[in-house]
């Protein structure tokens, strides 16, 4: 990213009021993370670290990882909301219009019964 993308970029978070207010926790500075939350947040931070190009289709796994045949529909799921967030963004949809868009199929994950 260059800086005159990432100036446009702060332009247009300041035209839409978004607004980020610095990170309260933080695994760098793992001292203002409650000691009982230390290893779920650091599971998060690593789940959050997940490439969208590693996940999936290209996730070869190993001794340290179960077989996960679901991560490539996860994959695909995540392909089609992103072209129905895109579809909303290039109408430019109000909130209305992006849940009634994408809500439900962000959603329906849920509604699937899971057997163990």
């Amino acid at each position: 990213m260059t800086k005159d993308d990432y100036r446009e970029l702060k332009r247009q978070t300041k035209k839409e009021r978004i607004f980020v207010s610095g990170t309260t926790w933080s695994i760098q500075t793992s001292t203002n993370v409650p000691a009982a939350h230390r290893d779920k947040f650091a599971i998060i931070q690593s789940l959050g670290r997940i490439l969208y190009h590693n996940y999936g289709g290209a996730y070869i796994p190993n001794n340290d990882t179960p077989d996960k045949p679901w991560e490539l529909q996860n994959k695909l799921r995540a392909s089609k909301l992103r072209s129905f967030a895109a579809r909303c963004r290039k109408e430019n949809r109000n909130e209305a219009g992006w849940r009634y868009e994408i809500e439900s199929r962000l959603l329906e994950r849920f509604d699937i019964e899971v057997a163990w």
